[in-house]
């Protein structure tokens, strides 16, 4: 058929908390040798990581190194587990962390190891603490031999002396503890300086080190002045925060509001089609915010829809896509329905695998997302089977159409009407094979639901009229089609009045259909009466008026004006190759109607060379089996025929019959044609019995096709006696 429904779609957004990477290594503790030099710490391969609420972590590279995602700022490591070894601090698991962009060290040892660490540390405290009082003793004994103190002083000195002694076993055990777990890897040149005379005894020098850090006092001093100077900061920055936050308020309710005039003024302007004016104004808002999917995604739709700008409808729907990942993730319904939007925009630029894949995205989202619409996951299937259907793929383009029609309910009206949606695809589909009683049965049920949803008036069954329009026109029940289309046109004018794109549509088919009856005039009057509508409402470069001046081209051909014909041809060339690329599947049919009229002309090699100018497009786009292909063969035989290069064009022909017969049949009246052509080739050739074969085939088709009347049936008829004829007088010299 002719158009497709595809259906309405709807933008809802959700938040998403993206996961953050927290790296980290297990390893042996960083040590001092006796000369004072480092000697790292190596990595520990092999540890077992439990986190809290996820799966434990297998360290598995030499160095040490792990890493494991984290989605809130805070995450609980429950154990390190590595057989043989311990943690050098107990208390680190279970802990809770913050996560950081720096690494986590977790430092182990053997039991072993530690416990002789513990006894070196403890070994150099003791050993210097002895060495410090012995000092001590030896000073206080010089002193009371010089008599500066008195023998009483002497002894309270000597009693406080260790009394502070025994009071430092504390100290001991503090200072063991930490020197035994200190991992000189993570200390800075002057902490490990620090630490070495420290553990050594050498506290003069250890302070003296400090000091050239600046007097302690000064530094407090300085700390007070700055901890002073933050204070009074961040009472001004609550200020300046909350003129920001008023700003901020203030400024989203003007451009919501401004938002909300571009949006009215886009109305405004499409109301009256002038969809150049619209088309600033939605655009104007959607500039207002790049990062409101909505906006972005409603100003591609429109470019697609009404401007046809489809380049400039992917760049928004593609920015819509980006920001609504990032906002909403890959697993939202809003993303799922720019993916389907995005599939749109592909499917009417005829870019038919990139239409699949958003497609087939949008449908991978809703299948897994919680709470999907049955209607929803149908829609999408609906979407695939028809860029299916229109690469000829018929198959796969049944397979998700019934697919569709297995999630749905009748009883639900929001779902019924996505079923008669679905009938009426499958009708289009059983209408390309040429299986017009199927397609009959599924428009009557798609029918029958949408009478039973919404009565007489509603563009649903605009969509109805046609097809049953288009079905008759096609099996060339005229009359019954222009009644169709004539219902089509009054439902259109009554719901949308008298200028609308389905207005225009009803009226080219009315035009068509007076073509097909060879009423060339009345035809010209519906399909003028059309592109007046078209052009108020789209302008003069839109491709439906590329597509309308392609059906004058086809009725002035019928008319015999071939001048006109390749005329209009051209002015739809014009159009088109603005919108489309010159390799693009729109370009494909305008030369293969071009090549008609010069074959027409008799001008054979112009003719040959739009047909080749077509075929590899049709060939990429729809691949060798699409009944659009075998049509090409059929017509680039014909020319060769003309030429009268007949084994040409008998290899064109024979390429064509299997190419047609698997999608039509063997009965199609297509096929009929094409052995009608093969029978004329071999009359030519001179070979009769092959002539008189193919055209009894012929006939046997179009008198079950046409009837016994019909002026094709009467020429094939009328070939085979001129045949016959020319047999019995070669028999008879």
């Amino acid at each position: 058929m002719k158009n497709h429904l595809l259906l309405s779609i709807l933008l809802l957004l959700s938040f998403f908390a993206s996961a953050q990477t927290q790296q980290g290594f297990v390893k042996i503790k960083g040590r001092i040798d006796a000369q004072g030099k480092l000697i790292p710490g190596q990595g520990l391969k092999g540890a077992v990581i439990s986190v809290q609420g996820r799966s434990a972590v297998l360290v598995n590279q030499d160095n040490g190194a792990f890493s494991f995602s984290v989605t809130a700022p805070q995450f609980r490591i429950d154990s390190v587990i590595k057989k043989g070894y311990q943690l050098v601090d107990m208390e680190a698991c279970p802990r809770t962390y913050n996560y950081s962009s720096n690494p986590l060290y977790i430092v182990m040892e053997t039991p072993d190891q530690q416990l002789q660490d513990q006894l070196k540390a403890e070994r150099k405290i003791r050993r210097n603490l002895q060495k410090q009082l012995q000092d001590r003793e030896d000073e206080l004994e010089e002193l009371k031999t010089q008599q500066k103190i008195t023998e009483e002083e002497y002894h309270k000195a000597l009693k406080k002396l260790y009394d502070d002694t025994d009071k430092n076993e504390k100290l001991v055990r503090d200072m063991v503890e930490r020197y035994s777990k200190i991992d000189y890897d993570q200390l800075n040149a002057f902490d490990l300086q620090i630490s070495e005379y420290i553990l050594n005894g050498e506290l003069g020098k250890a302070d003296s080190l400090l000091h050239t850090k600046g007097d302690i006092n000064e530094r407090v001093s300085h700390l007070h002045r700055l901890e002073q100077a933050n204070s009074k900061e961040e009472k001004e920055l609550a200020q300046r925060q909350q003129q920001l936050a008023q700003s901020k308020t203030l400024l989203a309710k003007e451009r919501n509001d401004l938002a909300n005039v571009c949006y009215r003024k886009f109305e405004i302007f499409q109301l009256q089609h002038l969809n150049d004016s619209a088309a600033y104004y939605i655009e104007l808002r959607a500039s207002l915010d790049s990062t409101n999917t909505d906006w972005q995604n409603q100003a591609g739709i429109f470019l697609c829809d009404y401007v046809a700008d489809y380049n400039q409808a992917l760049s928004y729907q593609q920015f819509a896509l980006k920001q609504s990942l990032l906002q909403n993730g890959e697993n939202s319904k809003a993303t799922s329905d720019i993916y389907n939007a995005l599939g749109t925009t592909c499917f009417k630029l005829a870019q038919y695998a990139q239409a699949l894949d958003y497609f087939n995205k949008a449908l991978d989202i809703l299948r897994i997302i919680p709470g999907s619409n049955p209607s929803d996951e149908a829609t999408s299937y609906n979407n695939l089977g028809m860029v299916f259907n229109a690469m000829g793929d018929y198959d796969n383009a049944l397979e998700n159409y019934q697919k569709a029609l297995s999630i749905l309910s009748n009883e639900n009206d929001k779902e019924a009407r996505v079923m008669a949606v679905t009938y009426n695809n499958i009708g289009d589909m059983c209408s390309n094979l040429g299986k017009y009683d199927e397609t009959r049965g599924y428009l009557d049920k798609a029918f029958s639901i949408l009478n039973r949803l919404y009565g007489e008036d509603h563009p649903d069954l605009i969509s109805s009229y046609f097809n049953y329009g288009y079905l008759n026109q096609v099996l060339g029940q005229y009359d019954e089609a222009l009644k169709y289309y004539n219902q089509e046109l009054a439902a259109a004018k009554k719901i949308y009045g008298d200028i609308h794109p389905s207005v225009s549509v009803a009226l080219e088919n009315i035009g068509d259909v007076y073509v097909d009856q060879g009423e060339h005039q009345k035809a010209l009057q519906y399909y003028d009466e059309a592109l007046a509508i078209k052009k108020k409402i789209h302008g003069e470069k839109h491709p439906s008026v590329g597509t309308l001046y392609n059906q004058y081209g086809a009725l002035y051909n019928a008319m015999g004006d071939y001048d006109k014909a390749l005329d209009y041809y051209n002015k739809a060339l014009a159009i088109w190759g603005n919108v489309y690329h010159m390799e693009d599947a729109p370009m494909a049919t305008l030369h293969n109607n071009i090549g008609i009229i010069y074959k027409s002309q008799g001008n054979y090699e112009m003719a040959l060379k739009h047909y080749q100018q077509s075929l590899p497009i049709v060939r990429r786009d729809l691949g060798e089996k699409h009944p659009k292909v075998g049509i090409l063969y059929n017509n680039i035989g014909a020319v060769y025929k003309e030429l009268e290069q007949y084994d040409k064009a008998l290899e064109y022909y024979f390429m064509a019959m299997p190419v047609l017969i698997a999608v039509l049949g063997g009965e199609h009246p297509n096929i009929g044609g094409l052995y009608n052509n093969i029978g004329l080739v071999y009359d030519k050739l001179a070979n009769y019995d092959k002539a008189l074969e193919y055209l009894s085939k012929a006939l046997a088709i179009r008198i079950n096709s046409y009837g016994t009347d019909d002026s094709r049936t009467v020429l094939t008829r009328d070939k085979i006696s001129e045949i016959q004829s020319k047999m019995k007088e070669t028999e008879e010299k």
